[in-house]
């Protein structure tokens, strides 16, 4: 099993960004989580898309006025006006259908440029009220629990139950063969394109595991996470977990009170607690004193982001589980397991 602690990556930044600092609720709240892989939040970000993203003194405005880091991201300028247009074109199409004749239905610039400032302010909030409701974690929402991950394979011989064993040891996953032959892969139906052993895997387990994978063939074929639901018929659950984790879901029955207590167990029993306080961040951090610049100069806010150290930036069961935990999106920096020790200590030191 390979050591997380151990694992070489870059060190600790000498000095922490100005915007984005996290919160020393979410910090107390995510504790037993933090200490079980070895990460560290470092920085809370607000992706956005906008047409010109080389603007420094914009991204430095949006960041004074809400607190956080601003991601910015292209999108032409046509598009963002389409989105956030896109209710009150729905709501006119929706009229004309119950009423042909009716009301015109313009296209979504036209719309825009006929709207008064009021009126586009108010377009903006309905879509900032959108990013703030996918805040609102799965976990808390469906009661259903990440329990682990799942990896189906091909391989020459599928009953060599003892190299599939070693996998699961090194990985801790449920490696499984997958219902495929190996003349049929990677030709078999499937959303998604596999993944290969370098993206699944740390550097140090792939060197330990690269002369198995090759003697016997074995290659990734689609990888799942285990969901803990008290109702696994609840397709709804299972295609927002999907959504979330862009993986596939392997639901199991599990009582709702064996559900509650590893939710409690992950969040140092305080589940609730924390989703209160996740709940309240996009308050904390003030996004609605960013309308007015948002529609001044039509950027479209597109998701709220927690970046945080790990020493195994490929560990996936830990990014999906924080993820579908929190509510954010997550996105990993590699750093040291020392710095990350060391930075977790001192942010733990101060809240105290």
């Amino acid at each position: 099993m390979s050591s997380r602690e151990d694992s070489v990556g870059p060190s600790e930044p000498k000095e922490r960004r100005k915007f984005g600092r996290v919160p020393d609720s979410l910090m107390l709240a995510l504790h037993p989580v933090l200490h079980q892989y070895n990460v560290t939040p470092l920085q809370l970000c607000l992706c956005c898309a906008m047409a010109e993203t080389q603007q420094r003194s914009l991204l430095q405005q949006l960041s004074m006025v809400s607190g956080l880091e601003i991601i910015p991201s292209a999108m032409p300028r046509a598009d963002i006006i389409s989105e956030l247009t896109r209710p009150t074109i729905n709501r006119l199409v929706a009229q004309v259908s119950a009423q042909p004749g009716s009301v015109w239905v313009p296209d979504s610039g036209s719309l825009w440029e006929g709207l008064t400032y009021e009126q586009r302010l108010e377009l903006m909030r309905h879509h900032l009220q959108q990013v703030k409701l996918k805040m609102t974690p799965v976990a808390q929402r469906y009661r259903c629990y990440p329990a682990g991950l799942s990896l189906q394979v091909t391989m020459d011989n599928w009953e060599d139950e003892a190299a599939l064993d070693e996998i699961c040891e090194i990985t801790g996953w449920d490696v499984r063969p997958a219902l495929v032959l190996p003349e049929e892969f990677p030709t078999a139906c499937r959303f998604d394109q596999a993944p290969s052993w370098e993206q699944l895997l740390s550097d140090e387990d792939y060197r330990h595991l690269k002369p198995l994978l090759r003697a016997h063939k074995i290659q990734p074929f689609e990888m799942s996470i285990l969901l803990a639901m008290a109702d696994p018929s609840d397709w709804r659950t299972r295609q927002e977990v999907s959504e979330v984790t862009g993986l596939s879901v392997q639901p199991f029955q599990a009582e709702e009170e064996e559900i509650a207590a590893a939710l409690r167990e992950k969040v140092g029993g305080a589940e609730e607690d924390l989703w209160r306080q996740t709940a309240i961040l996009p308050t904390f951090f003030k996004l609605d004193r960013l309308l007015p610049a948002l529609v001044q100069h039509e950027v479209l806010p597109q998701k709220l982001v927690l970046r945080i150290g790990m020493s195994n930036v490929k560990d996936h069961l830990a990014l999906h589980q924080i993820r579908l935990l929190t509510g954010y999106e997550v996105e990993p920096v590699e750093m040291t397991g020392q710095a990350i020790v060391s930075i977790l200590e001192r942010m733990l030191r101060h809240i105290r």
